[in-house]
C-alpha cells in the first residue's frame, strides 16, 4: 500500500508548485482536497489547453489524483466550511494569505501538519531568478532564461511536499505537527 494512505490533506491556494505538491502527496497515498475558488483555479488555464477539454495540460498533471471543492471563501458559511475541513485533516499546504485564523487552526488542531508558501504573483521568471538558476542559464552577453517545464514550481512543489512528509514523521514522535 501507498506509504502515507489513510491520511489526508488540504491543499489551499493558486500556484503550480503547491499544486504538484498535493500532486506528490497524492501518488504517496494521501487524499488530498484542493480548495479552488468559483471560477476555478488560474493554472487551468495556464499553458496549452487542448481542444475540447477544460484544463491545461499543466492543471490535469499537477491536480492528478485529488478531489477538487469549489470553495468562495469571501461568505462566512465557506470559510467555516474551509475551517471545518481543516479541524479533521492531516496536513494544510497553503499559499498565503490563508483566510482563516491560522493560530485557531493550530489550537483546534494541534496535530495539523501546516506548511505554508508565498510568492507575491511573482512570475515563473522572478521565481528563477530569485533561485539562482539563470546564471548558469543562457549567454552572457542575452537576456535570463527561465528554464523549461515549470522546473522551478516543480523543485518548490518538492520541497513543500518533503516538509510535509517531514511534519507527518516528527508528529509521530510529538504528537503535534
Amino acid at each position: 500500500p501507498p506509504l502515507l494512505k489513510g491520511l489526508t490533506a488540504i491543499e489551499y491556494g493558486e500556484s503550480a508548485a503547491l499544486g504538484y505538491a498535493g500532486r506528490l502527496l497524492a501518488d504517496l497515498g494521501v487524499a488530498v482536497t484542493k480548495i479552488e475558488p468559483p471560477g476555478g483555479d488560474r493554472t487551468r488555464s495556464d499553458g496549452f489547453v487542448p481542444p475540447g477539454a477544460d484544463a491545461s495540460c499543466l492543471f490535469a498533471y499537477v491536480n492528478a489524483g485529488k478531489r477538487s471543492v469549489a470553495v468562495d471563501l469571501d461568505s462566512s458559511p465557506a470559510r467555516k466550511f474551509f475551517a471545518d475541513l481543516i479541524r479533521t485533516a492531516d496536513v494544510l499546504i497553503a499559499r498565503l494569505p490563508l483566510p482563516v485564523d491560522e493560530e485557531q487552526l493550530l489550537q483546534e488542531n494541534p496535530r495539523l501538519v501546516l506548511v505554508k508558501i508565498t510568492d507575491d504573483d511573482e512570475s515563473e521568471l522572478c521565481t528563477c531568478a530569485r533561485s539562482g538558476m539563470p546564471s548558469i542559464t543562457g549567454q552572457p552577453d542575452a537576456s535570463p532564461k527561465v528554464l523549461g517545464g515549470h522546473l522551478v514550481y516543480g523543485l518548490v512543489g518538492l520541497y513543500v511536499a518533503i516538509a510535509a512528509s517531514m511534519g507527518i514523521f516528527r508528529r509521530l514522535s510529538t504528537g503535534h505537527g
